[in-house]
């Protein structure tokens, strides 16, 4: 028997009676159970009286019938009752005498019940994408880089930009060399005048350098580094230049056009063409993202509803948890927790509401309309997929319907389809620049930001 207390639109309160002949059971074997390693002056083992086993152990077996008989009371009678708990109940108050009926109060938390606004027509702004977004010389650029050849330098001249070098070094702190953990490599490599993660003042005291010679570098360390002995401490690299490499690129012409292989190109005017056609086709998918998205908050800030607090805090604390992961990364592991601000956190926040609104309004429409993934639909998110990959259709549909996580590519596959759905049923505009302010309220200092980008922890 139970009964289900409505305390707000997010919490319920479970109160919940175990009959006595069905406590009993579990009662007796959490008894045995703690009797098997019950040791007491004046007693012989198994001859302890059972009401001292049961005043002395009395929270063990609580715990014990909560485990094996109360914890899954509560979820039989909470789907009983037609819900479901978004998080693990807690357990307020519990009763058990022996010989009585077990009596229990747990609190949990449900998804709100929420009418969906009218989005039939509702004006959604889109970016208009045209050829003048497309930079075809970058597209080219990348094209000849792929085709290009790198060897050693023959001649012996000093480092000049788009050289590849390849740099030993030394640290030294009060002219005494830092000891280093085994595993740490002690070479690096880049491109001369390229973006490179290494200290600056490494990079650039590397122009002009010849092969094999050694210079001495004055820096101080970041606050956050992979030598926390001496974090933020005045150092000196000994580097040595042991290796210079060239890259030779093929001309931008017919010839590299023909050795793409992309279908349709013979020349270099078919393959800006193509270039084009690709750039705009990907640009215009961006797009339409971008502003499904914004359809989702225009939607969701007409929903004045209250989010379940565990459920804010679990999404809220993946967010954090993967931001951390991508420090630990960055920074070799080093404790990286004074880096995550409490703007940060705020903001996790805020995205965490912000993507547990658009997941709720994507299952009310969900609902609403019988939506479901058909194998027309699979098949054509392979072709997508093999068309973006350039790998063979049958090879990904191998892989797709081999895969473990199957259900979790339907789900994505669904999602897609209900998107599409939703945006067919709203007033397409497309505006030159396209900035979610304008349109949403709150106003910037309320809005979820995106994450920093992984290449750049220190973004916040």
């Amino acid at each position: 028997m139970s009964t289900i207390e409505e305390v707000s639109s997010t919490k319920r309160k479970l109160s919940v009676e175990i009959s006595a002949e069905e406590t009993k059971p579990h009662f007796n074997q959490a008894v045995e159970q703690c009797a098997k390693n019950a040791k007491f002056n004046g007693f012989r083992p198994g001859k302890i009286p059972r009401s001292v086993l049961i005043k002395q152990f009395d929270a063990q077996i609580r715990k014990q019938i909560v485990e094996s008989l109360v914890t899954s009371r509560i979820y039989k009678e909470i789907e009983a009752h037609g819900l479901y708990s978004v998080n693990n109940p807690t357990i307020e108050s519990l009763s058990i005498t022996e010989g009585r009926p077990l009596t229990c109060v747990a609190s949990f938390e449900v998804l709100p019940t929420f009418e969906l606004p009218n989005y039939s027509g509702l004006e959604v702004p889109k970016r208009k994408v045209s050829e003048e977004d497309v930079n075809v010389e970058r597209r080219l650029k990348e094209i000849q880089d792929k085709f290009a050849t790198i060897s050693a330098l023959e001649e012996n001249r000093p480092v000049q930009e788009g050289d590849i070098v390849d740099v030993s070094y030394q640290i030294f702190h009060k002219r005494k060399p830092v000891v280093l953990k085994k595993e740490e490599i002690t070479i690096f490599s880049f491109v001369v005048g390229e973006f490179s993660e290494y200290y600056q003042e490494l990079q650039d005291a590397i122009p002009g350098m010849l092969r094999g010679e050694v210079k001495e570098v004055d820096l101080t360390m970041p606050l956050t580094t992979n030598y926390p002995k001496i974090s933020g401490q005045p150092v000196t690299f000994q580097i040595k230049l042991n290796n210079i490499r060239v890259k030779e690129v093929p001309p931008i012409d017919d010839e590299l056009a023909q050795s793409t292989g992309y279908p349709n190109v013979t020349d270099l005017a078919s393959l800006r063409s193509h270039i084009v056609q690709q750039e705009i086709a990907g640009l215009e998918k961006e797009s339409v993202q971008n502003s499904r998205l914004l359809m989702l908050d225009l939607i969701a800030q007409q929903l004045d509803i209250e989010l379940p607090e565990s459920l804010l805090s679990y999404e809220t604390s993946l967010l954090i948890d993967n931001y951390r992961n991508k420090l630990l990364s960055y920074y070799n592991n080093q404790p990286v927790d004074q880096l995550i601000t409490d703007s940060y956190r705020e903001r996790c926040g805020l995205q965490a509401r912000r993507d547990i609104l658009h997941d709720l309004i994507i299952d009310k429409v969900r609902t609403q309309t019988n939506l479901t993934v058909t194998d027309d639909d699979i098949d054509r998110e392979i072709a997508y997929q093999a068309y973006v990959t350039g790998q063979p259709l049958d090879q990904i549909r191998q892989i797709v319907k081999d895969d473990k996580d199957f259900q979790y590519f339907k789900n994505r596959v669904l999602t897609e389809k209900i998107l599409n759905y939703m945006y067919s049923q709203v007033k397409v505009v497309e505006v030159a620049n396209l900035d979610p302010l304008d349109y949403l309220e709150p106003k910037a200092e309320n809005l979820p930001a995106d994450h920093p980008p992984a290449d750049n922890p220190q973004a916040e």
